[in-house]
């Protein structure tokens, strides 16, 4: 049931054969007289969890392009997190390493005494770091500050809605090839120009009074727009805990066994609708700061939003984030939601919209141009 924080689920374990592969050949280049390259890949492969996995090899001499060794060379793999070695060449390639991702905030009115006659807009630029695993910095913590510095600028009051902008990239929020891939786990999340803590939010599972009672549930933070049906039970010796979410639903279902005993659990659970997520966190952090928001959240109407924007002026608070870091994390880290966030910035940066589809057609112009 646990999943480690720094990794995901490998999707395709073959992929990284080949990869190993290559790292004992090098090793071994430095021995003394050693075996033909073609024997030592056969003694390799006929051992050992190689000798059960589904292998391809294609050896070329550089200078000749002489073939040294091909095995399955022509066999399609999956390619698994090997593919985001493409996704951050084709960003250093499309954006440069100067690059910058921009989420800012903008007032829709003029603050007079203290008070915002109208709204407050949050405007996305594909940033996938604010909270989340970049530096395992909660998003209430970056949205508090910016709470905090609005309120001490004088801001104490809006009285219209937190609006989402999120057109920098397109709505739709989940590839459909995930296909039947479980919804709420994080490796799965959705994909939004305005995401905040990888577009998850924490559900806390905790004992009852007594075996039999029901567990005590809670999610953070208690804005995020989805519900908790909860029917897992406290148990005297049972802990079996699971989550559910089904694609685009708003519920987080909540079943199994606390046991009495311990802490509890907590885990990880995407949400449906990661603009409205932050919207709804902004305007908490807001309130929390002492800034009341009169209004709730919604999305901006993306019709609308050119005209909308040349009322806004110059932005209250600007955040940016430089491209290497966002690019060692997808990698290291193999965070998907990092990876999707970068495709569809290299489409709205480099091809005018910011959909999966333009991105990776700039991504596979730079492979035909290599």
């Amino acid at each position: 049931m646990h999943h480690r924080r720094d990794s995901v689920r490998p999707l395709a374990s073959r992929a990284f054969c080949g990869l190993a592969l290559c790292l004992w050949l090098t090793a071994a280049a430095g021995h003394a007289e050693p075996a033909p390259l073609a024997e030592q890949i056969e003694a390799l492969l006929s051992e050992g969890p190689l000798a059960r996995a589904d292998v391809g090899i294609h050896v070329v001499a550089l200078g000749t392009g002489r073939v040294i060794y091909a095995r399955h060379q022509t066999r399609p793999f999956v390619a698994a997190s090997n593919a985001k070695l493409v996704t951050a060449a084709a960003a250093l390639d499309a954006l440069g390493e100067g690059y910058e991702f921009e989420t800012t905030v903008y007032a829709d009115g003029q603050p007079q005494g203290g008070v915002l006659r109208g709204d407050l807009v949050l405007r996305g630029g594909g940033d996938p770091t604010i909270g989340g695993r970049y530096d395992d910095e909660d998003a209430m913590e970056v949205l508090g500050r910016w709470a905090r510095v609005l309120r001490a600028r004088g801001l104490r009051r809006v009285t219209g809605d937190v609006v989402a902008d999120d057109t920098f990239f397109d709505r739709v929020l989940r590839h459909p090839q995930w296909g039947d891939y479980p919804a709420w786990k994080w490796y799965y999340t959705c994909t939004s120009a305005l995401s905040i803590n990888d577009n998850c939010v924490e559900v806390l599972v905790r004992p009852g009074a007594a075996p039999g009672r029901p567990a005590l549930v809670s999610v953070t933070p208690s804005s995020a727009p989805v519900t908790l049906r909860n029917t897992c039970e406290t148990s005297s010796r049972l802990h079996a805990i699971w989550f559910d979410r089904e694609a685009g639903g708003r519920v987080i279902r909540v079943g199994g066994n606390v046991r009495i005993n311990t802490a509890g659990y907590r885990d990880e659970v995407t949400v449906p609708d990661p603009p409205l997520y932050a919207a709804a966190a902004f305007r908490q952090a807001l309130q929390e700061a002492g800034v009341s928001v009169d209004g709730g959240v919604r999305l901006i109407e993306p019709a609308r939003a050119g005209a909308v924007r040349q009322r806004w002026g110059e932005p209250l608070l600007v955040r940016r984030t430089a491209l290497p870091p966002v690019l060692s994390t997808m990698l290291k880290r193999s965070h998907n939601h990092y990876a999707e966030q970068v495709v569809k910035t290299i489409g709205a940066e480099a091809e005018g919209a910011g959909t999966w589809a333009a991105g990776l057609a700039r991504a596979g112009r730079m492979l035909r141009e290599m």
